[in-house]
């Protein structure tokens, strides 16, 4: 808004759909769909607050549509590609980018939740954190055999507490992470949201039902969750695609 703004103030009463309508076709020119939806969503929730705590008396958003998000090819990986990278230790990169990765991939947590992730969010067995992204939120992860066992590696720092003590910024990470999904031998755009990905898609795949995951993920909407389930449904059928002819043309029915 400030740089769309270049200076100027915005008062609440100028905004009507005719700037909005504006504003949206400015970020459509400098972020992507799905960023400029999430930002007038965004903006739709706070300016929605004003409007119950009586700050304004009428909303422009009702009237407006925003962007609708685009369709995104979703990364994920299966089970014989996380045994690969697994396997392999990368030439680039701190070894807590590969460890965080995996770990991702056996919790599901996001970057922002593994990265500050501490000893004291875990409990019982169980990962128990609040969401960076919604912080009114418990969620509850079991902590899996694998989960652990990556943990187990990783060198406690004698002062910070977090778990994942030596990372750097998301886009470092997805950087390297590229370089270690090449050396690994994966032919996909690797980054750290495939590993939530990658939970979701597999737990689904071997009987986890919609609404636990939706829990695990900490999605505040079951529609979020839908999503993998559709990717998981469109798999399955690609591979029924593959079963061989058991019939011949002489074969009666």
């Amino acid at each position: 808004l400030e740089k769309y703004a270049d200076g100027e103030k915005i008062y609440f009463q100028d905004i009507d759909e005719e700037f909005l309508t504006l504003f949206q076709d400015y970020l459509l020119s400098v972020v992507s769909q799905n960023t400029a939806s999430s930002y007038m969503t965004t903006f739709r929730q706070y300016f929605n607050k004003l409007v119950v705590k009586g700050i304004v008396q009428v909303s422009p958003f009702p009237t407006f549509k925003i962007v609708g998000l685009a369709e995104t090819e979703i990364t994920t990986l299966n089970i014989d590609e996380v045994r690969m990278l697994a396997g392999c230790i990368p030439k680039k990169g701190n070894s807590q980018i590969r460890q965080a990765f995996l770990f991702c991939c056996f919790t599901g947590l996001r970057f922002s939740d593994v990265k500050k992730l501490t000893y004291d969010e875990i409990q019982d067995g169980h990962l128990v954190f609040r969401p960076a992204k919604t912080t009114q939120k418990i969620v509850r992860v079991p902590l899996l055999d694998d989960a652990r066992s990556v943990m187990d590696k990783i060198d406690i720092h004698p002062k910070n507490n977090k778990v994942f003590w030596g990372l750097p910024s998301s886009q470092v990470v997805n950087v390297y992470l590229k370089f270690w999904g090449l050396e690994a031998g994966i032919k996909k755009s690797l980054h750290f949201h495939a590993a939530r990905h990658t939970f979701a898609t597999i737990g689904l795949t071997f009987g986890i039902d919609l609404y636990t995951m939706q829990k695990l993920l900490g999605h505040s909407k079951i529609e979020m969750t839908q999503i993998y389930a559709k990717i998981v449904d469109e798999k399955r059928k690609a591979e029924m695609l593959k079963f061989p002819s058991l019939l011949d043309e002489k074969s009666t029915l």
